[in-house]
């Protein structure tokens, strides 16, 4: 089940220094963990497999939590407990509870990553929708065949901005200049190259037209679409997995991953649309 680790902090105590702490396993044993921080406080906690109660000796006053016969958890607000002697142990019977325990943290940067990664996905997308005249990054989605391989065209060359409507590609390996001239017709950018012979190749990069200018705010627009309905997917799996693995948490702590999980939601949402109303600017710049 998960463990709402990021609002019930009533679970846990911390140590002196606060990069610690002592949960409970479902089995009402005590596990030793280490605190990750975000932006809004703490958002992952990981146990310790091995770690010995003694490294946590400034741990006091901890409420706990122990499970009925139902398998309930029976919150003992009124008492207080130290840290046991290192007799006691998490090498043995308790580490082993805690492998078989199951439990999971509400780790939100787990699901943020997924939605961080669809917008830079979208980002670099961006990047091949040429609309800033002759920058670099309009041959970004361009992958050269060469060497039993698909290569991005800058591990086999660089790109130079030879002025506002040029650039110039310079092979590291002149053998493979076909090959990368290739690779640039056929990536739909609507560039013709010139090749020299000798490894090098000039692209003129024409000044969109009104009608190119709108395909390409048409295309953005599908792509940002794209990218919010992968966040919403995130946001789905999130969801899912609360709604299996909640059986026996608090009310309240649902609700407030839930609230987590939409903040998130929201948050890379604000940023795709931000991300699409900067790219369709830089299209109405040229």
């Amino acid at each position: 089940m998960f463990r709402a680790y990021t609002r019930a902090t009533r679970l846990i105590r911390f140590n002196g220094s606060g990069s610690a702490y002592i949960g409970l396993s479902r089995s009402g044993s005590e596990v030793p963990g280490t605190i990750r921080y975000g932006q809004r406080g703490i958002c992952a906690m990981t146990p310790l497999a091995g770690l010995r109660p003694q490294r946590l000796a400034d741990a006091h006053n901890a409420k706990r939590f122990k499970k009925s016969k139902h398998g309930k958890n029976k919150h003992r607000t009124g008492q207080s407990h130290h840290v046991e002697s290192a007799s006691s142990g998490f090498e043995g019977e308790d580490e082993e509870e805690m492998e078989e325990d199951g439990d999971e943290e509400w780790d939100p940067s787990v699901y943020e990553v997924q939605m961080e990664s669809a917008l830079k996905a979208l980002e670099r997308s961006f990047g091949g929708l040429r609309a800033s005249g002759a920058t670099p990054s309009v041959l970004d989605t361009v992958h050269v065949s060469a060497y039993e391989s698909r290569l991005p065209l800058k591990q086999v060359a660089q790109v130079i901005v030879r002025d506002a409507r040029m650039l110039e590609v310079r092979c590291f390996d002149p053998t493979i200049e076909k090959e990368v001239k290739t690779a640039i017709e056929v990536a739909n950018l609507g560039l013709n190259p010139v090749a020299d012979g000798k490894g090098k190749l000039t692209i003129i990069v024409p000044k969109p037209t009104r009608e190119t200018r709108e395909k390409l705010k048409k295309i953005a627009t599908e792509e940002a679409e794209g990218t919010r309905n992968a966040i919403r997917s995130v946001r789905r799996k999130a969801m899912e997995k609360l709604k299996k693995e909640s059986e026996g948490m608090p009310k309240a702590d649902i609700k407030s991953i839930e609230k987590d999980i939409q903040e998130l939601t929201d948050l890379w949402n604000k940023k795709t649309i931000e991300a699409l109303h900067a790219k369709i600017k830089d299209i109405d710049v040229i």
